[in-house]
C-alpha cells in the first residue's frame, strides 16, 4: 500500500486522534493513534476524498497492536472505534473507488544519484519531499504540537527567488506546498502561536528533491 498524505480523507471527532492513511486499488488502510491518557471511543467520518464516502456502507477489519483482528460496520460513511490510551488501532476497508496513486507506477533511475535532503528535521517535527512525478514535487512540513498548547503554525518558505507563507490553524499542524520546478530547493522557517498568545520561532531547514 502507498502512503496517502492529504486532507479530506477522514474526519475524527476528537483532536486527540491522529492518523496515517495508505491505499491501493480498492483498499484503504488507516492507522489511528490516541494521544490521550484515556481510552477514547471515536466516530470517524469518511471525507470528500473517498469516492462515494458519504454513502458508503460495508464491513472493515480492525487490527490491534498485537495483530488481533475483528470486524466493524461502516454505515453511511461513518464508523465508531475504540482506541486505548496512548494506543494504536488500524482499520482496513475495501472501497472500489480507491485507486493506487499515479506516482506508484513512475519509474525512477536513482542508481548513483544524490538523494539530497528529501527529509529535513526541525524542533518538534520534520519536513518531507513528496515527489509524485518527475516534473514537480510537494513540500510537507509539520510539528507535533497538540491543540491544547498551540493555536497556529505559520511556515515562511522560499522557492528560488519566490517567497510565501502558509498557515495551519488546526490540529494536526501541517502544511503542503506545491513546487512546480524540481530544480528549485524549498527552504522554510516556522512560527508557532501558542494558546496563551505567545510566539515561538523555530529554525527551519532546506528540502531538495531527487534530481
Amino acid at each position: 500500500m502507498w502512503l496517502w498524505l492529504d486532507r479530506g480523507i477522514i474526519q475524527p471527532d476528537s483532536v486527540q486522534i491522529d492518523y496515517l492513511a495508505a491505499r491501493k486499488d480498492g483498499v484503504l488502510g488507516i492507522a489511528f493513534m490516541n494521544e490521550s491518557e484515556e481510552a477514547i471511543t471515536t466516530t470517524i467520518v469518511l471525507g470528500e476524498k473517498i469516492p462515494g464516502g458519504k454513502s458508503y456502507s460495508g464491513k472493515a477489519v480492525v487490527y490491534e497492536a498485537d495483530g488481533t483482528k475483528s470486524e466493524i460496520l461502516i454505515e453511511n460513511g461513518k464508523f465508531t472505534i475504540d482506541i486505548p490510551a496512548k494506543g494504536l488501532r488500524s482499520v482496513v476497508m475495501n472501497i472500489p473507488g480507491i485507486k493506487t496513486p499515479a506516482y506508484a507506477s513512475v519509474k525512477y533511475n536513482i542508481s548513483g544519484s544524490d538523494l539530497g535532503n528529501t527529509v529535513a528535521e526541525h524542533e518538534r517535527g520534520k519536513a518531507y519531499v513528496l515527489q509524485l512525478s518527475p516534473d514537480k514535487y510537494f513540500a510537507y512540513v509539520y510539528v507535533t504540537d497538540l491543540a491544547k498548547d498551540t493555536k497556529e503554525m505559520k511556515v515562511d518558505y522560499r522557492i528560488g527567488s519566490r517567497s510565501g507563507s502558509i498557515v495551519a490553524q488546526e490540529y494536526p499542524f501541517e502544511v503542503i506546498v506545491e513546487v512546480d520546478d524540481p530544480a528549485e530547493d524549498f527552504s522554510y522557517d516556522i512560527e508557532i502561536i501558542r494558546v496563551d498568545g505567545s510566539k515561538q520561532k523555530i529554525a527551519g531547514n532546506t528540502l531538495k528533491p531527487v534530481r
